[in-house]
């Protein structure tokens, strides 16, 4: 092999090579990749050498006994561990849909996320696999998932518990809102200013002040009304019976804004997201169930009320 020596581009016709490669790297010879591939000896160095060929650099410094990886195989070998690892998800994905899951699931989540997103999400899941069943419990408590035999709970915020796991269900963006009735009232807040002379549905689990951002500049301040509560659902009625001003995540918002019955203010400003995971003990994915299931969940977009992926998830059955 020389400088001169022709190169042409890999293309697809090279990923089982490419994957043989990654096969003798991994075994460290020829002869036990060619044992775990089910190939002749011969056939597994032709594919190396047709590699090293194409791409007109050696990829192994060869001895009687072992071979090792030069610096240019090391880096061509994290390319076809990638493409490895792909292979690998697309036949796990093609394997849960060949194979109908049957399983009980049993999930918790907070009654009014539970409510707007999550019982919405279970139900189109369940018209695709009428085979698994759920059990859900919706509670404001924060439940033991370990302890209450729990698989999966979609809780909001950052994960603490480091013995548990957690995947994202994507971030809801907060934003201010109101009832028409209440803005024909009590006046539209123009200004951030003018939201401190506003009465507030109060949401007594969240932090006491809000802070505002726009253009560079930061407002604080700290929402009072005649309405608390520390339950999501009766914050959101309050809200729509036109008892005052509230911050809203987008999955209680986003249905509300496109039938009218909320306005957003001040939509400019940006006041906060929240953070919704799935958690569950690392002893979960093994089961395919579940692990079809979190995937699941991720696609459909619960913290934007569903507004992603799912009428090709579900075949729009559930929209």
């Amino acid at each position: 092999m020389t400088a001169s020596s022709p190169r042409s581009a890999l293309d697809s016709r090279h990923v089982r090579a490419m994957l043989v490669f990654a096969e003798v790297a991994r075994l460290g010879n020829f002869a036990a990749a060619a044992r775990h591939l089910g190939l002749t000896r011969a056939a597994v160095s032709h594919q190396v050498k047709r590699l090293e060929d194409e791409l007109g650099v050696r990829l192994l410094n060869r001895t009687t006994r072992s071979q090792s990886l030069t610096d240019a195989g090391q880096v061509f070998l994290a390319s076809c561990e990638a493409i490895a690892t792909e292979l690998d998800v697309v036949n796990r994905r093609m394997d849960n849909i060949r194979t109908e899951p049957a399983a009980t699931i049993r999930l918790t989540c907070s009654v009014n996320l539970g409510l707007q997103a999550v019982v919405p999400a279970l139900s189109a899941f369940h018209e695709l696999y009428p085979k698994v069943e759920i059990d859900l419990t919706m509670t404001d408590d924060i439940v033991d998932i370990v302890a209450e035999g729990i698989d999966i709970a979609i809780r909001g915020g950052k994960l603490a518990d480091s013995e548990l796991m957690a995947r994202s269900l994507g971030r809801s963006r907060y934003r201010i809102c109101a009832s028409p009735e209440y803005l024909q009232a009590r006046g539209r807040p123009q200004k951030v200013e003018e939201l401190g002379g506003h009465a507030w549905v109060v949401y007594t689990l969240g932090k006491r002040t809000l802070t505002l951002s726009a253009r560079g500049q930061t407002h604080t301040l700290t929402p009072a009304g005649p309405l608390r509560t520390n339950n999501a659902a009766s914050r959101l009625y309050f809200t729509l019976r036109g008892h005052g001003l509230a911050r809203l995540p987008e999955y209680d918002l986003s249905p509300r804004l496109a039938s009218g019955e909320l306005e957003a203010v001040l939509p400019d400003y940006d006041c906060g997201s929240l953070e919704l995971q799935a958690v569950h003990h690392r002893g979960a994915t093994g089961s395919r169930s579940i692990e079809l299931l979190l995937d699941y969940l991720q696609a459909y977009g619960i913290a934007n009320a569903g507004l992603g992926g799912l009428g090709v998830l579900a075949g729009g059955r559930a929209r």
